[in-house]
């Protein structure tokens, strides 16, 4: 039961990725419930790329616990950053034939760099939870 919840929150995370790069207004504001401060962030005109790696932060940090969990080695880390980065520049392709959106390189680059620092902090996150439990 455990895998199956691990493999719905991220098949429910690479959709809401899809979902919030294909939605024809690039508004977060006007594309999901999210509370004010947070739309308000997304929408400034400043984080406009940086946005972009906030959810490939967070998947990042469940793989990287999963990962953790299951003892998987580098090969399957480096497999897990492609996979994620291969996400990014599909979100971004798809946006290329959408009329009211633009692709833009640097979303795959905050897409790769959300989704390394994500796993690595859910590698750093999963030792320290270990440290704590085994004193």
């Amino acid at each position: 039961m455990r895998k199956y919840v691990f493999y719905i929150f991220l098949l429910v995370g690479i959709v809401l990725i899809f979902y919030l790069s294909w939605v024809p207004d690039a508004s977060m504001a006007k594309a999901i419930k999210l509370p004010t401060w947070l739309t308000d962030w997304a929408d400034d005109s400043e984080n406009e790329t940086i946005r972009t790696g906030v959810p490939f932060l967070g998947l990042g940090l469940l793989i990287g616990f999963h990962l953790r969990h299951r003892n998987t080695s580098f090969r399957g880390w480096s497999l897990s950053l492609l996979l994620l980065t291969i996400v990014g520049v599909l979100s971004e392709l798809g946006q290329m034939f959408l009329p009211f959106r633009y692709s833009d390189y640097r979303d795959v680059l905050w897409a790769f760099y959300g989704s390394l620092a994500g796993l690595f902090f859910g590698h750093i996150l999963w030792e320290m939870f270990n440290r704590i439990t085994k004193k």
